[in-house]
């Protein structure tokens, strides 16, 4: 999956307190991507609004896929390289995605009731 239009946009956002780059591994069907993150969000400290959109993005990409992401502190000192250029970091955005589990009948029958429900309060 490709995010660098995602990163592009939440670099923008954050006045390039995230960056846009990723660095990408694969484990089986599991796909991460780690984010450095150069400053923290005084207003969000774990950039919990961020982490909601690239969950949103990810879905929107291949709602297929089951995605978490999560905000990870890095020691003090550390650095993130990239084309010959070194970004003091204080964090990583880790996003996780993997191809979502069938549905079971269990959770069609509730995924349905829930549905009904929203209709009969909506009427």
């Amino acid at each position: 999956m490709d995010l660098q239009p995602l990163l592009n946009d939440i670099a923008g956002v954050s006045g390039n307190r995230v960056l846009p780059f990723a660095e990408y591994s694969k484990s089986g069907e599991i796909s991460t991507a780690r984010i450095p993150v150069t400053r923290v969000n005084a207003n969000d400290k774990k950039d919990t609004v961020i982490r909601r959109f690239i969950r949103d993005y990810v879905k929107r990409q291949d709602d297929a896929l089951a995605v978490d992401a999560r905000f990870e502190d890095v020691g003090p000192g550390m650095a993130y390289r990239r084309d010959g250029k070194e970004y003091p970091v204080v964090g990583a955005l880790i996003v996780t995605w993997w191809p979502r589990a069938p549905e079971t009948e269990f959770e069609a029958i509730k995924r349905l009731q829930e549905e009904r429900h929203k209709d009969v309060r909506g009427a």
